[in-house]
């Protein structure tokens, strides 16, 4: 290859990268704004409120999308994940 064709074809290829990098970028960006992050589930109203279905049981029960469960108890709240419980 002469140097001018070696040139032409280095172009290109940094053509095409930056093409790609600015590709993902966008990409990237785009999948952000359309899957924003949920907000954080704590608490048994928290659950209700992201809209979770609620466990017809005594205490009532809220199920996340993960499968967490918080427990209504007499005004308090207590999340039944690992046995732990927060007020």
């Amino acid at each position: 290859m002469t140097s001018t064709a070696l040139s032409k074809y280095t172009k290109k290829k940094e053509v095409i990268l930056i093409i790609l990098v600015v590709t993902l970028i966008i990409t990237g960006y785009l999948w952000l704004m359309l899957h924003p992050k949920s907000p954080a589930i704590n608490t048994y109203q928290d659950c209700i409120n992201a809209g979770n279905p609620i466990i017809e049981t005594f205490p009532e029960q809220c199920v996340t999308k993960d499968g967490r469960h918080f427990t209504k108890t007499n005004g308090e709240v207590q999340s039944l994940v690992d046995g732990s419980e927060s007020r």
